[in-house]
């Protein structure tokens, strides 16, 4: 049958194919270089949290001095007043939640470390 031909052709082909990519992989692998510069869970964690750090900081301190212009401009109107207010509440949970996950982080870090 002209078909199994193929069929068997094609079957070598793939397990040909395997074979170079498990080969390539163990050859190349020691040669990649490393992209996030990290060697463990934790810095990778670390890094991103401190980056996260550097763009809540400032994002905050922009909704705080967004939310006190707010009530500046209020003219007394007890609404506005309160929107800014509800600015300020949510800037300053936002940075605690930010803190407390760097602490969590710290923690988790010491703990893996032993």
């Amino acid at each position: 049958m002209p078909w199994k031909n193929s069929e068997r052709k094609l079957k070598n082909f793939i397990e040909m194919k395997i074979i170079k990519i498990l080969i390539l992989n163990k050859v190349f692998a020691s040669e990649l270089p490393n992209p996030i510069g990290t060697t463990s869970f934790g810095e990778l964690l670390d890094r991103i949290l401190n980056y996260l750090i550097a763009v809540a900081v400032p994002v905050a301190g922009l909704a705080l001095v967004w939310s006190a212009f707010q009530m500046v401009a209020s003219e007394g109107e007890v609404e506005k007043i309160n929107e800014a207010k509800r600015t300020i509440k949510w800037a300053i949970i936002g940075l605690i939640i930010v803190f407390f996950a760097k602490g969590l982080v710290l923690v988790i870090k010491n703990i893996l470390s032993g």
